[in-house]
């Protein structure tokens, strides 16, 4: 993995990947924190994007 990425909407990175060509590795799947996705970019750069959860990570914090 190259970088990771926080985004407001996976959804909206999954769209765009889609249509630029990108590919999915992994995802979206559901983490402590929200959901993360893992792409490969069509110039071969892989990047996780993560959306976080507000209600996840304050209960995360409280543990």
């Amino acid at each position: 993995m190259q970088a990771t990425v926080i985004v407001d909407s996976l959804d909206e990175v999954f769209a765009i990947v889609e249509r630029e060509g990108g590919s999915t590795l992994d995802g979206p799947n559901e983490v402590p924190t929200g959901r993360n996705l893992k792409i490969r970019h069509p110039g071969g750069a892989i990047t996780e994007y993560v959306e976080f959860d507000s209600a996840k990570v304050q209960a995360q914090s409280a543990q």
